[in-house]
């Protein structure tokens, strides 16, 4: 479609469709039953094209621009068994999508590689983490507002979105 072509992984299939607005072409690697992180396009979600499944036996054989993590086993053990030396070595993204679930101001990152940029999707995330010698940056995430709502801002109060507080927790 055009832009940036860059893998990553099926982690948040709303965030991965927010992504794929921005107009660049994302691959996500596919694994025969579909198991966590490997299960492509899910059957009933319209994805935008520019969001394609490839075979994760094939991944290391893609011409891709960048590799976007987003769970720490892409990082641990994913990138290992899918990616090929370019892929390994190329530009490459860690997003942080939780704060830690150890303890909460002393748990080092698993990526800790300066040539690899960590980024938080909130500042809170981000002051959580010990980031070690990987560089960080917060790029917050959002939600999308529907064009017929309107924020008068006549009452001084605030919103606050809770993803699924019950499985997932205060994280």
């Amino acid at each position: 479609m055009g832009g940036l072509t860059i893998l990553t992984w099926h982690v948040h299939g709303s965030y991965l469709e927010a992504l794929a607005r921005t107009g660049h072409d994302f691959v996500v690697p596919v694994r025969s039953g579909r198991p966590p992180r490997y299960g492509g396009r899910p059957a009933d979600v319209a994805w935008p094209p520019n969001i394609r499944e490839v075979p994760a036996e094939a991944v290391r054989d893609l011409d891709v621009d960048l590799v976007l993590y987003q769970h720490p086993e892409n990082w641990t053990v994913e990138q290992h068994e899918i990616l090929g030396p370019a892929q390994l070595r190329g530009p490459r993204i860690f997003l942080e999508h939780d704060p830690p679930r150890e303890h909460p101001t002393d748990t080092r990152h698993p990526v800790d590689d300066p040539d690899v940029l960590l980024v938080h999707v909130t500042a809170y995330n981000a002051l959580m983490w010990d980031p070690g010698r990987t560089p960080t940056r917060v790029i917050d995430h959002g939600v999308e507002v529907p064009p017929d709502v309107l924020a008068t801002l006549e009452l001084e109060r605030g919103v606050v979105v809770v993803n699924d507080l019950a499985r997932r927790g205060r994280r």
